[in-house]
């Protein structure tokens, strides 16, 4: 359990360290191009950071989306005829 714990801080500070690299480099290039708007170079390195930056934001929300929806199948059953059942067996009266 400690080392799974250990595991997913580590994960999740990378995630972060990868998100701020890549916000820092387009604030720079920004910088950049307000100076000179027709560098392609430039451009490149903007676009290249967009998108990786969108790939790791748009992982981030397919992954919210599926634990979610995961919830939902599990609890989803939670009033079937059998929870009901279940939970009537104690009030029936025997005769």
């Amino acid at each position: 359990m400690i080392y799974n714990n250990r595991l997913a801080k580590a994960k999740r500070r990378l995630k972060g360290a990868m998100i701020r690299s890549h916000t820092e480099k387009i604030q720079l290039v920004e910088v950049q191009l307000q100076g000179d708007p027709t560098n392609e170079g430039v451009r490149d390195i903007l676009s290249d950071s967009q998108v990786k930056l969108a790939e790791v934001y748009q992982n981030q929300v397919s992954h919210n989306q599926h634990l979610s929806s995961a919830n939902w199948f599990r609890y989803d059953d939670t009033c079937s005829k059998n929870f009901f059942d279940f939970h009537k067996l104690g009030q029936k009266k025997l005769c």
